[in-house]
């Protein structure tokens, strides 16, 4: 076993997005017997039908995992549409499925705009609401084992599914908040921080927010993984791709029915002091900021 580390998941998040992402999918799609979903847009935030959307807020549609070769200017493209007309933005592909529109200008306040992305096997539309405010900071999302509700339940992956000694994880937390965006809006990424032979953080769910005062992620992993303690984070992330981390990762016996155990806090030297996963983080990272910084005032 790797003497467990505490890798700084915000930064990790930030600077791998598009690789992280596609490897993500490919995560989730293992093991579950489900089909893979149809090539072209997959996902939309601010979602479909959000409301109380920020006035600074970009667009971010997430496609199926290698539509886009990293690096090459995307062909596909989304528009926006407002009560007059066609929103002027620009568009931007970050790693290998996401894509960012990230308006001129701020969106009007109590304002209906609709949306569309190209590229799909099916036509992609989206419509939102716009609130009164911009978001101005990250969500808030707090030590999960402080608060009611927080299980992890482990059981035998479906073998038909899965290699052997393989184990499906579910993990319930209370859900993040963010105060000037719908919850809809926010993604949660899960990592697997510690596990036999992990070198770095795997990224193994991503999943939307509905709303709900807990979150329930499931994921399967290996009997490589399985057959040890394992150390998870969860990081929460905006509209405008700002992120929290949980403060402490937290650990538990795969082999467990259901239950976690602090292996974590005695094991895990050098780490940072707790809290450090409230920072915000830069899309600049992505190379959105300078969308964003290009913006101009909205005219009087």
């Amino acid at each position: 076993m790797h003497p467990a580390r505490r890798w700084p998941l915000v930064l990790l998040v930030a600077l791998g997005v598009g690789h992280a992402v596609g490897g993500l999918a490919r995560a989730q799609d293992a093991g579950t017997c489900e089909p893979p979903v149809d090539v072209g847009p997959i996902e939309v935030t601010p979602a479909d039908g959000a409301s109380s959307a920020p006035l600074d807020g970009v667009v971010r549609v997430r496609y199926s995992p290698g539509f886009f070769t990293p690096g090459a200017p995307p062909t596909q493209t989304i528009t926006l549409t407002g009560p007059s007309g066609t929103i002027a933005g620009r568009v931007t592909a970050v790693g290998d499925d996401t894509l960012y529109f990230a308006p001129l200008a701020p969106l009007a306040a109590n304002t209906s705009y609709t949306g569309a992305a190209s590229g799909g096997v099916f036509a992609f539309t989206f419509g939102f609401r716009t609130g009164t405010a911009a978001d101005t900071a990250p969500p808030a999302f707090g030590d999960p084992r402080d608060a009611s509700g927080f299980r992890i339940d482990a059981a035998a992956a479906d073998p038909s599914c899965s290699p052997a000694g393989s184990r499906r994880i579910g993990l319930t937390f209370p859900s993040a908040f963010d105060g000037a965006s719908p919850a809809t809006s926010l993604e949660y990424w899960v990592y697997v921080t510690r596990g036999e032979g992990l070198d770095a953080p795997r990224l193994v769910a991503r999943l939307r927010d509905f709303g709900a005062e807990l979150t329930t992620a499931g994921f399967v992993v290996g009997p490589e993984l399985g057959s040890g303690p394992l150390c998870v984070s969860v990081v929460a992330v905006d509209g405008l791709d700002r992120a929290t981390e949980w403060p402490e990762p937290v650990c538990f016996d795969p082999q467990m029915g259901v239950g976690f155990v602090g292996l974590c806090a005695a094991s895990m030297p050098g780490r940072p002091t707790r809290g450090h996963g409230g920072a915000p983080w830069g899309v600049s990272l992505l190379g959105l900021a300078s969308l964003l910084r290009r913006r101009r005032p909205r005219p009087a």
